[in-house]
């Protein structure tokens, strides 16, 4: 059994760096900086499984707080990385610090009591050669296992509870930003998440048995350990990145979003807008919107953002963004997809598009994704694409096929319409 732990910790290991390096290299190459946090927390899951080695280290009272302070780090770290992918990746190392005094604390705590432990010993000129010695050893072990049991279960409780909270606040963030939100499928963070999570359990559960003298199989540990950052590693390799910062620190885009230089300026010059607009001055702003939208059909873009209209009517997007909702009770997204659906009717109605299916006039008028086109077209016009297109007066044959069962994230319609 030892020998089977001792190769599922060299594989999980090897893996997790081999991982941590890939998506390093992929920061480097992108400037994602979600990939940054993701290398980092490989590195530690690392270090965590190595401290799962050969019994001679493991049952050592230094590999013991050492996997201890470890454990500790795990949590905020993946807390910062999955942070720094829904927020877009807009996080500052001063937000992360925080995150990391309790296993400084702990780690502190429990080193001063090895040290003083052996320093004692030492001057006794004895290493655990008397009953004595044996037992305050074993009391530093079991009590500093408490400790870190009760430190892992309240760090758990903490975290849990944060990003339950937090979760569907940064995918409505998303939701708002960009027009369409399809290509990254935030699902994946959730299960991760909800992954790491059962496995603090299980450790928690774990810590508790060792302290009343149960043994712990380690393999099932170290393999769920490694399914895990597989998964982590493997989803947060291949996302396609949302924001990004360059070597100088400014905010580009990257893969999936044009920079702002590719949106086409605007035809007709448009008036600076004051900086804080109130309430009441929404009216020009959206009338400067919409002069917008109609000369230059910026919703034809699919990667289209709040950032890029803001950008060119010269507020920012929490003033872009106030506007809309005041004025048409929708968010960014649903604005936007609603232009798009008045474009598929207006080239439904078109002799000329015949030879367009359905989805085809859909990515037309900027929809990404077969299923966010539908979900739009339903909940404005109260009816699908091909009822819709069975109601024209005008026959077409491409207007009758099957858009298909659309699989529906409840991250693209779960959403009040007044989310800003």
């Amino acid at each position: 059994m030892e020998l089977l732990e001792n190769i599922m910790v060299t594989v999980g290991v090897s893996v997790s760096l081999l991982m941590a390096t890939t998506a390093y290299l992929v920061h480097v190459h992108t400037g994602d900086i979600s990939r940054k946090h993701l290398s980092v927390f490989l590195v530690i899951t690392a270090l965590f499984i190595l401290s799962f080695g050969p019994d001679s280290l493991r049952f050592n009272a230094v590999f013991i707080y050492f996997r201890a302070v470890l454990f500790l780090l795990l949590l905020p770290t993946l807390y910062i990385y999955v942070k720094s992918v829904l927020t877009l990746g807009n996080l500052r190392t001063y937000v992360s610090i925080k995150h990391y005094l309790p296993a400084f604390i702990i780690g502190t705590t429990l080193g001063l009591s090895i040290f003083f432990s052996w320093l004692k010993q030492a001057e006794a000129n004895v290493l655990l050669e008397n009953e004595a010695d044996i037992r305050n050893y074993h009391h530093l072990i079991v009590y500093g296992n408490l400790l870190i049991t009760v430190t892992v279960f309240l760090q758990l409780f903490v975290y849990a509870f944060t990003i339950y909270n937090t979760f569907p606040s940064y995918i409505s963030r998303l939701r708002e930003y960009y027009s369409s939100i399809a290509p990254f499928k935030p699902r994946w963070v959730f299960w991760v998440v909800a992954g790491f999570i059962a496995m603090y359990v299980i450790s928690d559960i774990a810590m508790v048995l060792s302290v009343i003298g149960y043994d712990f199989y380690h393999a099932a540990f170290i393999l769920l350990l490694i399914g895990l950052v597989l998964s982590a590693a493997y989803y947060g390799i291949i996302m396609a990145p949302l924001l990004s910062y360059n070597t100088h620190g400014d905010l580009v885009y990257t893969a999936l979003f044009h920079n702002i230089n590719s949106v086409p300026e605007p035809k007709a010059k448009l008036p600076e807008c004051t900086p804080a607009p109130k309430k009441k001055d929404s009216k020009p702003l959206i009338a400067k919107l919409e002069l917008l939208m109609e000369q230059n059909k910026l919703y034809l873009n699919q990667e289209i953002t709040l950032y890029d209209l803001a950008t060119l009517l010269g507020t920012n997007t929490n003033y872009l963004s106030r506007a809309i909702n005041e004025t048409y009770s929708i968010n960014f997204n649903r604005y936007i997809n609603s232009l798009r659906v008045e474009k598929v009717i207006e080239l439904m109605k078109e002799n000329q598009k015949v030879q367009y299916s359905l989805w085809g006039l859909g990515q037309q008028a900027g929809f990404y994704s077969k299923s966010a086109f539908i979900i739009a077209f339903k909940r404005i016009t109260g009816l699908t694409p091909n009822e819709y297109a069975n109601q024209l007066g005008q026959y077409n044959p491409a207007f009758t096929e099957d858009l298909g069962d659309v699989s529906i994230e409840d991250e693209l319609h779960h959403t009040s319409d007044t989310e800003a």
